[in-house]
Parts: C-alpha cells; structure tokens; sequence
C-alpha cells in the first residue's frame, strides 16, 4: 500500500499543530491519540491498517476492537520525514470502559 507523504498534514492531525522536525529527534512519541484519529489517519493512508508490530493485531483489528470504547487512548511514535518509511507506530492501547 502506498502511504500518504503528506507529513505536515499528518502531524496536525497527530498533535494538532505541524512539527518543526529540524527541532525534533527521529522519532516523536504520542500518548493521547483518539479512536477518531486512528481512524482518519488510516482512512487517509497515513497508516496502512494491514500493517503490524512484531506478533501485535494489525492496525485495522486494533481499530475493529478499540471502536468499541470510543474514549480509549493509543500511545505510540511517527518517525521524523527524513526517515525512510516515515511510519506511525502503535505501541500501547488503553482500553477506558
């Protein structure tokens, strides 16, 4: 799957402000992601919903799972543009009933 290279779009949608990577490392960690925002990031294609970490679910079945409890929270990172895939990587789901 093609993934959407619009990182300045991206990162707003991430933390609602555009990131000055020359500032920043490699990586930026996010602890407060919404299920709305997974969601539009995948519908976007800023992250491929087949696409997973180690032996985790893939983005699009943690997504099928977490819509259930619509406030839970999604810790994770999204690597600096000058990083060659440029992913967001889901680490951590806080399920909040």
């Amino acid at each position: 799957m093609e993934l959407n290279k619009d990182y300045k779009k991206r990162d707003s949608i991430i933390f609602n402000e555009e990131i000055d990577w020359s500032k920043e490392d490699d990586i930026l960690r996010f602890n407060d992601m919404k299920v709305d925002t997974l969601k539009k990031l995948i519908n976007e294609k800023y992250i491929d919903p087949e696409d997973f970490l180690n032996n985790a679910p893939t983005n699009y079945s943690i997504l099928q799972f977490i819509k259930n409890w619509p406030d839970s929270i999604i810790s994770g990172f999204v690597e600096s543009p000058d990083c060659a895939l440029s992913s967001i990587v889901i680490e951590r789901v806080h399920i909040i009933f």
